[in-house]
């Protein structure tokens, strides 16, 4: 059996010698593996560089198409191997570790039952996707790679695939970084000349790089063709210069870690550089220099090499702050949860009830977050201190094996040069841990780490015959039928976001809620799309309700524009009772339903407000330190005549964010009603130093100053 390609090195890398042939069967499942180590880190659905496309494809530009194409690719692999291994008769490669990849599995789906919300546990909170799916996926990608991985020519063919591919990820970063990017981005959830490139997050892409960047220079180090060996200095040069790039702290020790562990191991193996080793890695020096020289004449801090590296030290402030206040709030959801967690995936779900106020204060009240941005308390709060055991276990387990047989290995050169790669991706490894105790996790990068925990078992996987027996053909079809249920969830979800897509243009209002309602048939796992689809309705009866009381003020004839606001009341209410009753524990819905009740009570009818009364006091329970919350019910409070409460509930939201101008405006509102001209001046003027253009401030002011009134 040979592998074609650069460097065919067809050493054994499996105790004794044992090597799985490649038959049809497997070949597809090979295949399978190259084109998830290649298409996933490349897709995104923001094609607007391309002529007459002017949007993206679906809402998510990422992450939804990374875990569909990981879902397909991954389910065809397992089925043509379940016809190998169950018709074909192949023996099954089985490991010491194996027990611990079902293990964690089997709690995952155990905390999934468990869960406060199991449909997001099921598929992963949006955006992120690293539900129970996510991990049956990695314990896919762990079990192929197990099954293949048994030949140093495939461990180095599936690292090339992984260094070329890193090459146009890395290139589109620094462009980026560079400001040349061709695509148009609406919303960028971080600062503009941070490189994200396919990934859509500095975060995600730092992670990929940490692996792009060891196994590349792995290649390099053991490389015999001297093209190659270039091609794979260059990969490692740009995944270097683009890590830089993405001022990703945590990414960046993770990086240097990889290549520390890498360099120590080749060199304990009896490595030496040559001159070309010596020129190429000048040429990565260099690029890393080039780039941070051209980051050092930003004003920006965050993306200036110099500040941002300083901001290591100084934990008390900038995103390091917000890390350990998130921290904090992860610490706490534990100990409530230690066993079970709150379920895979929901942390954004529970982390309003746990945010402190002084996160609040530091950051203000727009600012959530879905994540712990620290794996192991990520796995502890929502999966419980178990998961976080088996997993590290696993991972220890893995590299302290694959350690000692790479020390046996070192002997004979054929080895070596198998070896190095190996090292390459257990170096890999460790960099991509320690990145995530202070990064994010999703299916789209971290089905590497799963990759390579796979590399690095596989040499200790002993082949087993499995039994005969009837029993074989239906696991056949339970196989097949589950792999094409799999299929088809992606292809129905990837739909169901395109129609959500499209309920976000601009267009009629009838049109957004038709395509918002068919993403909700489409896929009602996703509680996003519930939340978002009862916003429009929400967004809709106010902008009605406004336009009537318009036409009224004008003496015109509201009645028609009463009626269509009665009727999108009506669906906003429905449409919000339908997202709580499918998430409670979503804070955003009930917040929903106090904001519409306060509208309504101002154009339909008092008694609303008393609703608005009852359901903020439902969503403070969830989320205490919410400002908005208290907000809203104090504007509700006032209006039912309790001006008492509503000044404390104001003064309360206040005092969580300082820059929130909006209770202050209020307040300044009670003392004006109160004839207090000259507190509610004060308050006015606050406003006017936090937002100068906060409409019809200065005319408050005016009015306050000149002795005058404001109109109601």
């Amino acid at each position: 059996m040979t592998t074609t390609g650069p460097h065919s090195n067809d050493t054994a890398l499996a105790p004794g010698g044992e090597v799985a042939p490649l038959n049809a069967a497997r070949r597809v499942a090979w295949t399978c593996l190259h084109l998830v180590v290649m298409a996933v880190p490349l897709a995104m659905t923001n094609l607007s560089w391309m002529p007459g496309i002017s949007q993206p494809l679906t809402y998510d530009q990422f992450d939804l198409v990374k875990l569909v194409l990981l879902s397909v690719l991954v389910a065809v692999a397992l089925a043509a191997l379940a016809v190998d291994l169950l018709v074909g008769g192949s023996p099954l490669r089985v490991g010491r570790a194996d027990a611990l990849v079902a293990a964690l599995v089997v709690w995952v789906g155990l905390t999934t039952t468990t869960s406060v919300h199991v449909p997001t546990s099921l598929i992963g909170a949006y955006h992120r996707f690293e539900g129970l799916l996510a991990y049956v996926l990695y314990a896919g990608i762990y079990f192929i790679a197990v099954q293949h991985l048994d030949l140093a020519s495939r461990v180095r063919s599936i690292s090339r695939t992984l260094a070329l591919t890193s090459a146009p990820v890395s290139t589109y970063g620094i462009v980026q970084f560079l400001r040349l990017d061709p695509a148009e981005w609406d919303v960028v959830g971080f600062e503009s000349q941070r490189a994200a490139s396919t990934f859509g997050n500095p975060e995600m892409l730092g992670g990929f790089l940490v692996f792009a960047l060891g196994v590349a220079l792995g290649l390099a180090l053991s490389e015999r063709n001297t093209r190659w060996r270039v091609a794979y200095w260059v990969a490692a040069a740009l995944a270097a210069a683009c890590l830089l790039v993405t001022f990703t702290r945590g990414a960046w020790a993770g990086g240097a870690l990889a290549v520390a562990v890498l360099l120590v191991s080749a060199w304990r193996s009896g490595y030496r550089p040559t001159r070309l080793d010596s020129a190429l890695a000048g040429l990565l020096v260099f690029a890393v220099i080039t780039v941070g020289a051209v980051s050092l004449g930003s004003s920006d801090g965050t993306v200036n090499l110099g500040a941002r590296f300083a901001s290591i030290f100084d934990p008390a402030s900038g995103s390091a702050l917000s890390r350990f206040q998130i921290w904090d709030a992860a610490v706490r959801a534990t100990l409530d949860r230690p066993v079970l967690g709150s379920g895979p995936g929901t942390f954004g779900l529970i982390f309003p009830a746990y945010k402190s106020p002084e996160f609040v204060q530091t950051h203000g009240y727009l600012v959530v977050t879905d994540r712990a941005h620290d794996y192991p308390l990520q796995l502890a709060a929502t999966t419980g201190i178990p998961a976080v055991l088996l997993f590290f276990g696993l991972c220890g387990v893995i590299a302290l094996r694959s350690r000692r047989r790479s020390r046996t290995a070192l002997r004979d050169a054929p080895a070596l040069e198998g070896t190095l790669v190996i090292n390459a991706w257990r170096a890999a490894l460790a960099g991509y841990l320690l990145h995530l105790v202070f990064g994010i996790s999703t299916p789209g990068v971290t089905f590497l780490l799963w990759l390579a925990l796979g590399a690095l078992a596989s040499p200790y996987a002993r082949p087993v015959e499995l039994p005969a027996g009837a029993w074989r053909v239906p696991a056949v079809g339970a196989t097949l039928l589950a792999a094409t249920v799999l299929v088809a969830a992606g292809v129905r979800g990837t739909i169901a976001d395109a129609h959500f897509m499209r309920a976000q243009a601009a267009g009629l209002y009838t049109e957004r809620a038709a395509h918002a309602e068919r993403a909700v048939a489409l896929n009602p796992l996703n509680e996003f799309y519930r939340q978002r689809l009862a916003a429009l309705h929400v967004e809709a009866f106010t902008m009605l309700s406004r336009q009537a009381a318009e036409t009224a003020a004008a003496n015109g004839d509201p009645s028609a524009l009463l009626a269509e606001a009665d009727v999108a009341f009506g669906r906003a209410q429905a449409a919000i009772f339908d997202a709580i009753d499918d998430a409670p524990v979503q804070v955003e819905n009930h917040l929903l339903l106090v904001r519409l009740y306060n509208t309504a009570g101002r154009h339909l009818g008092t008694q609303y407000y008393g609703k608005a009364i009852s359901a903020a006091t439902s969503a403070i329970a969830l989320s205490p330190n919410a400002p908005e919350i208290r907000v809203q019910y104090a504007i509700a409070l006032k209006n039912t005549g309790d001006d008492v409460e509503a000044e404390r509930e104001l003064l309360a939201a206040a005092d969580l964010d300082p820059a929130y101008a909006d209770p202050l405006v209020l307040l300044g509102e009670l003392y004006r009603l109160n004839g207090d001209a000259t507190t509610a001046l004060g308050y006015y003027e606050r406003v006017k130093a936090l937002e100068p253009e906060y409409p019809g401030i200065d005319a408050l002011i005016e009015q306050m100053r000149t002795g005058g009134t404001a109109p109601e």
